[in-house]
């Protein structure tokens, strides 16, 4: 989870309108993913997508979200009810809700790459992998070196469709 502090939060309630939504969405399309400008946009627009699956809010135009920070006081503080509905739909939280239907399923197959820009992602991964392993559902789950898209085309011959006809037959 994202702490209140992280950049990306000041940028995403700096998003007012449609305008301002474009110009960030500019950045992140055309923008060169190792300037630090570039993570923090698409790390904001990150923040206004979960918040509009998580914490949505019809009250509150123009997006219709309820973030899980708020500036109080020139900080940025965690907002105690989407904060906690952000929590309640992450993986392993809901993981005791779901454990039988995940049990049943023919498979479960993740994987998550080293230098990933987004260094959250490989905890969160491994995270899950342990959680999964400790309610004793069977899973597949890999770390790999590289990013987030290397080796993507190679990396879906090579593992994902392997991991499909595997399990479909």
């Amino acid at each position: 989870m994202w702490s209140a502090s992280a950049p990306s939060w000041e940028t995403a309630l700096s998003i007012k309108s449609m305008n301002d939504y474009d110009a960030a969405r500019k950045i992140v399309k055309d923008g060169d993913r190792k300037d630090p400008r570039w993570f923090i946009e698409f790390m904001s627009l990150v923040g206004l997508a979960i918040s509009a699956a998580f914490s949505p809010n019809p009250t509150q135009p123009p997006f219709f979200v309820d973030f899980p920070v708020q500036k109080q006081g020139g900080n940025l503080v965690l907002v105690e009810k989407p904060h906690a509905a952000w929590i309640a739909n992450l993986p392993i939280p809901m993981l005791g809700q779901y454990r039988s239907n995940l049990a049943r399923l023919r498979g479960i197959g993740f994987e998550v790459g080293t230098q990933d820009f987004n260094p959250h992602l490989i905890v969160q991964a491994r995270d899950f992998d342990e959680a999964l392993a400790r309610n004793g559902i069977a899973h597949e789950f890999e770390v790999f070196t590289g990013s987030h898209t290397d080796k993507l085309a190679e990396r879906i011959e090579t593992k994902a469709l392997p991991f499909f006809s595997r399990i479909l037959e």
